[in-house]
């Protein structure tokens, strides 16, 4: 028996005599679910966590761990715990802190680690090696600490299946991935009491499915996550949640359902303060609301997006955001301000599409007041070229409105036969 398992037994014994219920013994201390998972064996408490729970059970660390044990019994524990503030570091993106610890353990501690603490400890190697870019090495590590916790009856296999196959796919091995995040939905079942295993369980499965452009499947995986976290009164992976239910709803054309989910994703990002995921809430906000034609309040949420992307130093989405801009005053007819802020941006436009398409625009706006062929003749070379730049099918289905909205309803039809037809 190892000792978080010893101290749960220990601990439960004690909170079913004195008749305390989790929620009391918790109070102040951790929260309820901690206990939960506590009295399981599936978590590891500080020593300081430790102490604090034995005075409230009216008794010594010695007791629940065991006398005769103690001395490594406290380094076990020692060492489970700063595995376990690890992987907090990581799941909060501190990435610093999380290699500083990890690189505090020493080679004899590393020695002494059991089987699970030895598959932890991969666990956590492979994500920093993620967080270095370096994702090969990250699943060969990953494969190592499922094929040592593989015959361990434990929820950090579950983890370990959700992280290869987020590498899986980032390594576009998509068949592998699949395998590995339906691997991880049979612990959700083995262990039903780890709603975080269920809610990223579930989400990853719905992004897989968002990614192939399956929305549905995206949908009915991204609701379980949603229903596991509210009901358990968790912000685990909410914003992500409802992030990605909202880009799911958007594609299904559900516009209403897609707003109401960024609605939710903006006020959980607003609490915890990640402002890059508030500012592409707002961006997608923004293109949503010109869906439904609501340019004014489309134009609101990009302003918004672009002031937090250049609060946060990053120029280069501050542009994407004034290229919607830029969108949103032509669908406006306002030429002379989309023309001033294209001005502005036109060497910093990354995107080749965007590029094209706005030249081509201007171009023609400039042959509709001087009526000089050249504009014609290089506006549609620049939206013939936009066409050639992309694969994607949302953005050829872009351009044939503005070809509907500028050429066909300005009586240009061989221009238009003559872009379209490169389709």
């Amino acid at each position: 028996m190892n000792i978080s398992t010893q101290i749960g037994l220990k601990i439960k014994e004690m909170r079913t005599l004195q008749k305390i219920t989790q929620e009391e013994l918790s109070k102040g201390i951790v929260n309820r679910s901690f206990i939960s998972q506590l009295e399981k064996g599936m978590v590891s408490p500080s020593i300081e966590t430790l102490e604090k729970l034995a005075h409230r059970l009216d008794c010594s660390i010695s007791y629940l761990i065991g006398q005769s044990e103690r001395n490594s019994a406290l380094e076990q524990l020692n060492i489970s715990s700063l595995l376990d503030n690890i992987e907090s570091y990581l799941n909060e993106s501190l990435i610093d802190k999380g290699k500083r610890a990890f690189e505090s353990l020493s080679v004899e501690w590393i020695e002494r680690m059991n089987t699970y603490e030895k598959g932890k400890y991969l666990w956590v190697k492979a994500r920093l090696k993620w967080f270095e870019g370096d994702y090969h090495e990250a699943e060969i590590i990953t494969r190592k600490a499922i094929d040592l916790l593989e015959d361990q009856y434990t929820n950090q296999l579950g983890k370990l299946y959700n992280f290869l196959g987020i590498i899986s796919f980032r390594l576009k091995k998509v068949e592998e991935s699949f395998k590995s995040f339906t691997s991880a939905l049979t612990y959700t079942h083995q262990f039903p009491s780890d709603y975080n295993l269920k809610v990223e369980t579930n989400l990853n499965m719905g992004v897989y499915h968002t990614h192939l452009k399956e929305y549905q499947s995206a949908a009915f995986y991204l609701k379980k996550a949603l229903e596991t976290a509210e009901s358990h009164s968790s912000l685990y992976k909410l914003g992500e949640i409802q992030m990605t239910l909202g880009i799911t709803y958007k594609n299904l054309r559900s516009f209403d359902l897609a707003i109401e989910s960024y609605i939710h994703a903006e006020e959980i990002f607003s609490i915890n303060h990640e402002n890059e995921q508030l500012a592409a809430v707002y961006f997608n906000l923004g293109l949503l609301y010109r869906e439904k034609e609501s340019i004014a309040k489309a134009t609101d949420y990009f302003i918004n997006a672009k002031q937090i992307y250049l609060s946060l130093l990053n120029s280069e989405l501050g542009t994407k955001c004034d290229v919607q801009i830029i969108k949103n005053f032509l669908l406006e007819d306002n030429y002379s301000k989309a023309y001033e802020l294209w001005q502005n941006i036109e060497t910093e436009i990354n995107n080749e599409y965007d590029r094209f398409l706005l030249k081509g625009i201007f171009h023609l706006q400039s042959y509709r007041k001087h009526k000089n062929q050249s504009d014609l003749i290089q506006s549609v070379a620049f939206f013939k070229k936009a066409l050639n730049s992309t694969d994607d099918l949302d953005r050829k289905l872009d351009l044939q409105k503005h070809v509907n909205k500028h050429f066909i309803k300005e009586e240009l039809f061989e221009e238009a036969k003559e872009i379209l037809s490169s389709l």
